[in-house]
């Protein structure tokens, strides 16, 4: 597709698709959750850009960027931010905001390069405790919404045919993105019936237990400014139960994605957590103005400090 208003940059090993909008002190980095095109962000990027400077980019076999061979875990996703955002001329330090399991590539890349960090804006982040949600007994869930469901669908898809690829997957993208805006409708379509991507999900997806392990061994953050917002408890309860999950095992996993998500505050001693009512898992979508008034109240913790 054609690039309409972002330019490559060099990661260490290819150059990825980065977008830059705005300008100001202390500039804003977005890392959507795993399989989130950064497009879908755009809305809050242009609006936070009213303010400073915000980038977004797509991680390496997304959207405009091209596949890696490098394995698709946190350490080695950090070091491509880094080199990204080294080359991009846009001085840190910066704020993250960090989506899912961009959540957790962000958490990384702080306890990483903590002089790059001014604050961070955790947006239903996955946390180092992941792997507690495989061991719970129960089997509605670990059949229908359990990470190793996610594997194995990933995979399917991942391993199909071309034809039958296409023929089964791209009329369900169009009916998921049929209320939006034409041109956003057509990229997400295009981007998303590549297999590539699917295989790239897959990837991060397979990563995940390296990559918890690698952030749990690393220290915690300090002191830096954290809000942590965290999706609505009835929200997805209701969600699961439609999926077919009886309601005490929704409860059980939402109680687990709570604590999880409390402990996030742990990280620094300077964080504060949010429920957005109202929101599910899509918080960008679903309530966009949570994130842009918790991120502006991060610049200004920053920026104070």
């Amino acid at each position: 597709m054609e690039i309409l208003d972002g330019k490559y940059i060099a990661n260490g090993e290819k150059n990825l698709y980065v977008k830059i909008l705005g300008k100001g002190e202390i500039p804003v980095v977005i890392e959507p959750d795993c399989g989130v095109l950064s497009l879908e962000w755009e809305n809050i990027q242009r609006e936070l850009a009213k303010q400073t400077t915000v980038i977004t980019y797509d991680r390496a076999g997304y959207a405009e960027s091209p596949v890696s061979k490098n394995p698709r875990i946190s350490p080695q996703i950090a070091d491509e931010l880094y080199n990204v955002l080294k080359n991009s001329e846009i001085k840190g330090p910066y704020v993250f905001i960090g989506q899912g399991m961009g959540g957790l590539y962000v958490q990384h890349f702080a306890k990483m390069y903590a002089n790059d960090v001014a604050g961070m804006v955790l947006v239903d982040s996955n946390s180092q405790f992941d792997d507690e949600f495989d061991k719970l007994e129960l089997p509605d869930y670990q059949k229908i919404m359990s990470h190793q469901t996610k594997l194995n669908n990933f995979r399917i898809y991942s391993e199909m045919e071309k034809a039958d690829f296409q023929n089964s997957l791209v009329p369900h993208i169009l009916l998921m993105y049929k209320d939006y805006p034409e041109y956003l409708r057509d990229a997400f379509v295009e981007y998303q019936s590549d297999q590539s991507y699917f295989r790239t999900v897959l990837a991060e997806l397979e990563g995940r237990d390296e990559s918890l392990k690698y952030i749990s061994q690393l220290s915690i953050f300090t002191n830096i400014p954290v809000k942590v917002l965290c999706h609505d408890f009835e929200i997805m309860l209701n969600l699961a139960k439609s999926f077919g999950i009886s309601e005490n095992e929704a409860r059980v996993v939402e109680e687990l994605w709570l604590k999880n998500s409390r402990d996030l505050l742990n990280l620094s001693t300077n964080s504060e957590f949010e429920i957005v009512k109202g929101s599910g898992h899509n918080i960008h979508l679903d309530n966009p103005q949570a994130i842009i008034d918790a991120t502006l109240g991060i610049l200004e913790k920053a920026k104070a400090e």
